[in-house]
């Protein structure tokens, strides 16, 4: 269910995501494409909507949203702000109506002729401590005060924000070492000494908060720093004046782990939960990228041949590469988390050695062109036609070096743009992970005779909706992922769990060859492909394709090539039958699902195949034929065929497109357990008079019933004849698990000591099997590829014979088309062999209470299974019952332990557990009639028979059966339950309880509780006549 899911969030994701980007706010300036930032730091703030987001996490630090206001807000991970100056500290005042330009901010000020005094400065207001002159004339005051202070820091680091509270009537301009921090509303940016502020302040009183531009924390020094303030009256004649001033600073409550920025690039991510401690699901997720431009440091400067070992680390960056860096052979570059590296056009990283560069999660690693460098022209492959842009440097290039530690993880890497790849490998491994790319129109991933795997990383749009390759001359060069040569021996080629935006023009998203079996092949697993107009996957080779999601791909415009738009093209290989294995894909709106050229084949199981659309005419003229297997196109060579099995095929034209040709030719075609769209299921198949549903055995013909197609969820309705469908009991279609599945195991209960059970699953190509937990098998291999002459095998048989009484399982793992084991086993359901001891229907080697609750289960759910049949008259009834009881054990209904006989001990049983119901009653504890209460109609069976000789039968088993230890039955349990319960077996022994005392008169008890008789009527049970 997996694929559906994310295609749902994708649908969603993509209108939500703007939406989400425009609610983060931040007082940072944009410079170039970055947030640009001074300090370490970082303030976010945003709106959430209320009650759905409850709390929000900051590259994973947690704020919780205002409750009732939509509102988040986040500093760091910080306490309340800490006060460094206070109210009415001792300021340094100069108010002569002098001009004293500027110089009087700067540190190196002296104002030892100034008067002091202790704030607040002022005249005319309530509160003033120190009053200043305001000149000699009442109706032409000074226009401005000036006032200095300072204040001491140990450090300037860890401090996420500087506060300033501000009480103050009519103007301020507050500077901080020399420099403009806060100004008020109501002074001028152009004001000078002469300049009136613009209006009084409304409350004189009242404190004003200001926040220090994150942007002016580089200003603080540690040690002595210096306020200026310059106080502005509003009027000649104003009659009051007012100035005081609190600064706070607020630091981290852990300064191991505060939102601290890395000097560099910083990606910071935003994350909405529905929990208001940030855990389950995340809601929506979007993230902002900060520069943090440390200042007056000048970027560490790279280039030239690394030998030796280097590491490079984001407090010591972030990193200029001038020219080509080279890690030699034998050499070892270490780029740690959060570092950021800068490429100057047209330079690239050479890595003949090894390169670890692993990120984290909230410290990414980036690779980019020079912030806010002047754009230049984007060519590439010297083509024109784009607009300017940063500029380009060449990528991360490995050569020779088949070493598996070379990782690149958790990075960004933009602007990196060459044929060679943004990342290439050339005889080399790589492994690159939660990786993504911007800023290139050329291959983001080449390799050459490599091993590689991709995994978890984001591939964005190739091209601009306004962008088109084939008028810039983009053709078959601008392909996501492009590998080519050969897979060696002991590599891998391994594509899983990416997200890959769309390609267009005759570009695929991924052209990559494979291997030959039993080579290794490429693996492409778990992947979301958001679109092309030309190919999702153009293969070579054998091939793995499983979990994946293809969309939107079909010819367009900028599509001149000679064949069809495809989700997946083969014909790149040679050899007897190349196939590629579809197993648990979902193709959403695709021309075709894939085009079999070259004598290749394809085996799909599990599938989901919707919205192919009818023929059409694209913009050449040409007719493009549609359907989900292709097999020719004139002047082109044909396909072998095609096994088809469990699938989905909804609305679309037709399953395969061109059979049967060229003239000569006979695709071999195999149909089994499909669901097939009435539309298609009668369609003939070429000249064969043959109809497309008559091709294999069990198809389906019907609506899907998917839960909802119009977002991408297509789970089966419970209705959907899809249900259980499969060869194996599994539903048809892609949201099945993963896996080998077991099917034909004997009935729960059983005599026969042989089994034979059927083993197979979407891509399954191999097992082991153990038997009670025991030893595994040797691996066995049921087929190797398509079957061009007949019949492909896709399952296989484990008998097994001279079984032990008692329960039974098996576990088995399957081995997939490339290679990979499954994890975790599959298990079968339970089965128990009956013993030789008449009545032992749970296998336990005695005759117990348990095998009687066991059949009472049996009838309560109707089972007919000759196997409870103990009369043999044909049907499991009341009577069977009577023959467990009376003649195999040999007693009467009432002896609750067993005993043989029905006495006070059973009656002090039946008391003890008296009007209990449900999970809780059998018959040791006086249900013995079965219905699920202890209860008044039991005691009347205890009545019936108390005292009496036992009926005979195996009176031998009696004391047995007295003695031996029970596992409690449910009424409500099912079969399935009823299977592990048996295969545990876990047995308890009864308790007995005695009363010495006196016991109440029965009719008293049972009038309490006449109400459990109304609940008798609505048991689906046979009557018992025990008299």
């Amino acid at each position: 269910m997996r694929i559906a899911q994310r295609a749902r969030r994708l649908v969603v994701e993509s209108l939500e995501r703007r939406e989400l980007l425009t609610s983060i706010t931040t007082e940072l300036p944009v410079v170039g494409e970055f947030f640009q930032t001074t300090w370490p730091y970082l303030t976010l703030s945003g709106e959430a909507d209320q009650p759905e987001t409850q709390s929000v996490r900051i590259n994973g630090r947690l704020t919780t949203v205002d409750d009732g206001e939509d509102h988040w807000s986040f500093t760091g991970v910080a306490a309340a702000p800490q006060v460094i100056l206070p109210r009415g500290s001792t300021w340094a005042y100069l108010a002569d109506g002098s001009d004293l330009g500027t110089n009087w901010r700067a540190t190196s000020y002296d104002d030892a002729a100034w008067l002091t005094g202790a704030a607040p400065l002022g005249y005319g207001q309530a509160g003033v401590a120190t009053s200043v002159p305001f000149g000699p004339d009442p109706q032409s005051k000074y226009v401005t005060t000036y006032a200095r202070t300072s204040f001491e820091l140990d450090a300037t680091e860890p401090l996420v924000q500087l506060v300033v509270r501000l009480r103050y009537d009519d103007g301020v301009a507050i500077y901080l070492n020399g420099q403009e921090v806060i100004r008020t509303p109501t002074l001028p940016d152009s004001a000078t000494y002469e300049t009136y502020a613009t209006s009084e302040t409304p409350d004189p009183q009242s404190y004003y908060e200001f926040v220090i531009d994150p942007q002016d924390m580089h200003l603080l020094d540690a040690g002595t720093n210096t306020l200026a303030a310059e106080v502005h009256t509003s009027a000649p004649a104003d009659d009051d004046l007012l100035f005081d001033l609190e600064l706070a600073v607020v630091v981290p409550e852990d300064t191991d782990d505060p939102l601290r920025l890395h000097p560099g690039i910083n990606r910071v991510f935003v994350q909405e939960y529905a929990d208001a401690t940030g855990a389950g699901t995340v809601l929506q997720s979007d993230f902002v990228d900060v520069w943090y431009d440390v200042p007056d440091e000048a970027p560490v400067e790279l280039g030239g041949t690394l030998i030796g070992d280097a590491v490079l680390a984001p407090e010591s960056g972030p990193y200029h590469v001038t020219n080509d860096l080279v890690v030699d052979a034998g050499s070892r570059l270490t780029i740690l988390p959060g570092t950021s590296l800068y490429f100057d056009e047209g330079v690239e990283l050479a890595v003949h050695g090894i390169l670890d560069a692993q990120g984290t999660e909230f410290e990414r690693i980036r690779f980019t062109s020079v912030p806010n460098a002047p754009f230049v022209p984007d060519r590439p492959n010297g083509r024109s036609g784009l607009p300017d842009g940063p500029p380009r440097w060449l990528g991360v290039h490995l050569a020779d070096t088949m070493s598996p530690e070379n990782v690149i993880a958790y990075a960004d890497i933009e602007y990196a743009q060459s044929a060679a790849g943004s990342i290439g490998a050339a005889s080399s491994e790589i492994r690159v992970d939660h990786v993504t790319w911007k800023g290139t129109h050329l291959r983001m991933f080449n390799a050459d005779d490599a091993s590689y795997e991709i995994s978890n990383s984001t591939f964005p749009d190739m091209f601009a909706p306004d962008e088109s390759p084939r008028a810039i001359g983009l053709d078959n060069v601008s392909e996501h992922v492009k590998t080519t040569g050969n897979i060696p021996q002991d590599g891998h080629a391994i594509i899983r769990n990416n997200v890959f935006g769309t390609n267009k023009g005759h570009n695929d998203v991924i052209d990559a060859v494979s291997g030959r079996r039993p080579d290794p092949i490429l693996e492409v697993r778990d992947n979301i492909f958001l679109g092309a107009g030309d190919e999702g996957l153009d293969l070579g080779g054998d091939v793995y394709v499983e979990g994946n999601l293809f969309m939107d791909i079909g010819r367009d415009d900028d599509n001149r090539g000679s064949l069809y738009s495809n989700a997946i093209s083969t014909g790149d290989a040679s050899g007897t039958t190349p196939t590629v294995v579809l197993a648990r894909n979902i193709f959403w709106n695709v021309d075709h699902v894939i085009h079999l050229r070259s004598g290749d084949a394809a085996i799909a199981e599990n599938n989901t195949i919707v919205g192919i659309p009818d023929d059409y005419v694209d913009i050449s003229g040409r007719t493009n034929i549609t359907s989900a297997f292709h097999l020719y196109v004139a002047g082109d060579s044909d396909g072998a065929g095609a096994f088809l099995a469990d699938n989905i095929f909804w609305e679309l034209p037709r399953v395969f497109g061109n059979p049967d040709q060229p003239a000569g030719v006979v695709s071999q075609l195999e149909v089994t357990h499909n669901l097939l769209d009435p539309r298609v299921a009668d369609n003939v198949i070429a000249d064969r008079a043959v109809m497309l549903r008559e091709l294999g055995a069990d198809n389906v013909v019907g609506d899907p019933g998917f839960t909802d197609l119009e977002v991408g969820n297509f789970e089966l309705s419970p209705t959907s004849p899809g249900k259980g469908a499969g060869r194996f009991g599994q539903d048809v279609g892609a949201l099945v698990r993963p896996g080998i599945w077991v099917t034909g195991e004997p009935d729960a209960y059983t005599r026969d000591t042989t089994a034979t059970l059927t083993v197979g699953g979407p891509g399954i190509f191999g097992f082991q099997y153990r038997i009670d937990g025991g030893p595994w098998s040797d691996p066995e291999i049921y087929g190797t590829r398509f079957n061009a002459l007949g019949p492909t095998p896709r399952s296989a048989t484990i008998v097994l014979d001279g079984l032990a009484p008692g329960p039974h399982y098996i576990e088995a793992i399957g081995q997939d088309y490339a290679g990979q084991w499954q994890v975790t086993p599959t298990l079968s359901r339970t089965w128990v062999i009956s013993s030789s001891v008449p009545g032992d229907l749970d296998a336990s080697g005695v005759v117990t209470a348990a095998d009687i609750d066991l059949l009472f289960q049996m009838l309560d759910e109707s089972t007919n299974d000759p196997y409870f049949d103990l009369n043999e008259d044909g049907s499991v009834d009341s009577l069977d019952v009577n023959t467990l009881v009376e003649t195999i054990i040999g007693t009467r209904f009432g002896d609750a332990n067993l005993d043989g006989i029905v006495d006070a001990v059973d009656f002090a049983l039946w008391d003890a557990n008296r009007f209990q119901v449900d999970n809780t009653t059998h018959w040791s504890t006086g249900d013995f009639n079965g219905d699920g209460m202890t209860d008044g109609s039991d005691f009347n069976l205890w009545n019936q028979h108390k005292f009496l000789a036992n009926p005979g039968g195996a009176a031998g088993a009696n004391a047995t059966a007295a003695r031996a230890p029970r596992f409690p039955l449910r009424a409500s349990q099912n079969l399935a339950e009823r299977r592990v319960r048996a295969h545990s077996l876990v047995h308890q022994q009864a308790t007995v309880q005695r009363r010495s005392e006196s016991l109440p008169p029965l009719n008293s008890l049972l009038s309490d509780h006449s109400n459990t008789q109304t609940r008798l009527a609505a048991r689906k049970r046979d009557s018992f006549d025990f008299c």
